[in-house]
């Protein structure tokens, strides 16, 4: 290959690298976007275990009161005890599920402001910002209705270990009535979890709407 050759075999090279750099810019946003949509879809999904959990969970408790009335009131413990731990391990699975969709969306809204800030015309900045910041304000409802999806697991899960502690130590007819205050209580305060959990579940597809909404036509560049 001549000098020529050489030559045009190297700008070749360059404009091959130019193209490849300007697309994977331009599709940042884009897949960081549909990367937190999907970990929120998956978050869902956990979410979706755990409300189904919690009914399991309270069918095993009424399956250890109606045992105490008369049938084998210790595989009804052992089913309930069981349930107790999956559950608790259900909650450890979506909570570290949530701090990943949470730092992903986090990343995603920090890049999305530097990239604007690139932005040299006056109405596209502006109309990034707006997209941006509604974004934002959705996405904190959902940090908001995390808490209290914590604020109901919490009691929730310690009556429920009251419960098995309580007839690990006496597992008789008569520890099983003296419990009905508390085996009320779980099932109010599981339905109290299972609402906040679709309070949850509803403020993620709000996020996910704005992420994946298809652009709004760009407003004509500043003259």
């Amino acid at each position: 290959m001549n000098a020529r050759g050489f030559i045009r075999l190297g700008l070749s090279v360059a404009l091959m690298g130019l193209m490849v750099g300007c697309s994977s810019s331009a599709t940042g946003g884009s897949d960081r976007a549909s990367s937190t949509a999907e970990s929120m879809t998956t978050l869902s999904q956990r979410l979706d275990k755990a409300k189904a959990q919690v009914d399991t969970i309270l069918g095993s408790l009424d399956g250890v009161a109606a045992a105490s009335k008369g049938g084998d009131i210790k595989e009804a413990f052992k089913k309930f005890a069981s349930d107790v731990d999956a559950t608790d391990s259900a909650a450890e699975a979506a909570r570290g599920r949530y701090a990943s969709m949470k730092a992903k969306a986090e990343e995603h809204f920090k890049a999305w402001e530097a990239e604007s800030q690139k932005i040299t015309d006056p109405a596209l900045q502006q109309a990034a910002a707006k997209r941006r910041d509604v974004a934002q304000v959705a996405f904190g409802k959902v940090v908001e209705t995390s808490g209290k999806v914590k604020a109901d697991y919490e009691p929730f899960m310690s009556n429920l270990k009251d419960i098995k502690a309580y007839l690990g130590a006496d597992l008789t007819p008569q520890a099983v009535d003296l419990l009905e205050p508390n085996i009320k209580k779980a099932k109010s305060l599981g339905e109290s979890l299972k609402k906040s959990i679709q309070g949850l579940q509803d403020a993620m597809a709000a996020v996910k709407s704005e992420l994946t909404a298809a652009k709004a036509a760009a407003p004509a560049p500043a003259k």
